[in-house]
């Protein structure tokens, strides 16, 4: 990872890149990351294709022009390419080199060579199951796609300060939605592709999945399909959704409403995947319930989703705002959704 020195009272730029659309914010650095000074969002030049470096000089050519400053920039890896694992390890103050062993438990886990991966861990609460040795989580990236996609970005202008995981950037930025610390949260990134799913205890993240077969692409794809509808005109459809009202009073609302009980039934799929995860974290930390459920990426846009959810899993569903985790201008309130969660947490990045 990379290090830079910060400029006047800007901290380096969290870049979220999307498969369809670009996701950026900038905080002030005299405020211990406390206050946006600049946040956009904005479609991708190259939608659904891999990022080129003409590409990223594109995107900085857009955040200059809407008053982002340096060309420092912290990121994630896109799509399911993070290496993460749950091993044993010595116990602190043994006297073993406990991040060697978890990086060569991470590589053989993942079938990478120990020497080209750059990797991170943190210790797991101890469990109730009756199982005594220390466990840690590590997630981490391998060489072969991190180098490549840094020297994409640095070649179209841009410094990468430091690439970070992305459930680490969800759960920096979601802290303030994490009301119960002790108790058992779930993160849920859906975005185009898949959703990211991470699981909290004791501010740690204890279990991380990435599931294929729920995202916004494949609703997209499906309603475009059975609709007949191109992809502009769905998504305006899409902006009208809400998952939340019944009894459809006309013929118009009646077709809105077939189109939202299709995208409820997607849904219902994530619920699905999410019993067996959750019935484990539960039983391990002696858990009777989920306290919270933090909805991120840009399904959490759709209206009603978070009711939806909650109502399946008998649980809080949150799908924050930029405004309500960190300090706003005026003229940036209820403009930014749940959508931006990740470019925040990569913005308020700290290497340690």
């Amino acid at each position: 990872m990379m290090k830079g020195s910060l400029r006047l009272s800007r901290c380096a730029i969290g870049l979220d890149f999307g498969s369809t659309d670009v996701r950026a914010v900038q905080l002030d650095h005299r405020r211990n990351l406390g206050k946006v000074l600049c946040a956009a969002e904005f479609p991708r030049f190259q939608p659904g294709q891999p990022i080129t470096s003409d590409e990223v000089a594109q995107i900085a050519d857009v955040l200059w022009r809407q008053g982002f400053r340096g060309k420092s920039v912290t990121l994630s890896m896109p799509g399911d390419s993070l290496l993460s694992g749950i091993m044993d390890v010595p116990p602190e103050g043994s006297g073993a080199p406990r991040n060697d062993i978890v990086k060569m438990e991470l590589a053989r886990m993942s079938g990478c060579d120990s020497k080209e991966m750059e990797m991170d861990h943190w210790a797991l609460p101890p469990t109730a199951t009756g199982h005594n040795a220390q466990q840690a989580m590590a997630v981490g990236y391998a060489h072969t796609t991190s180098a490549e996609f840094i020297e994409t970005v640095e070649q179209g202008g841009l410094v990468v300060e430091a690439l970070d995981a992305n459930v680490c950037a969800l759960s920096r930025a979601c802290r303030p939605a994490l009301d119960e610390p002790n108790g058992i949260c779930v993160l849920l990134e859906i975005g185009f592709n898949g959703t990211k799913l991470a699981i909290i205890h004791q501010s740690v993240a204890v279990y991380l999945r990435y599931i294929t077969n729920v995202s916004l692409g494949l609703i997209i794809k499906s309603l475009q399909k059975d609709f007949n509808l191109d992809r502009v005109t769905l998504r305006a459809l899409l902006s009208r959704v809400n998952l939340s009202i019944s009894n459809p009073t006309n013929r118009r609302e009646s077709d809105l409403v077939q189109l939202e009980s299709r995208i409820a039934h997607h849904f219902d799929k994530l619920v699905h995947e999410l019993i067996i995860p959750l019935e484990y974290v539960c039983n391990s930390y002696q858990k009777e319930n989920i306290a919270t459920v933090v909805l991120a990426g840009s399904a959490g846009e759709i209206k009603g989703l978070s009711d939806h959810l909650a109502k399946k899993l008998e649980t809080k569903v949150v799908a924050p705002s930029l405004d309500s985790l960190v300090q706003c201008p005026a003229d940036m309130q209820g403009r930014f959704g749940p959508s931006m969660i990740t470019a925040l947490g990569l913005a308020r990045f700290v290497e340690a």
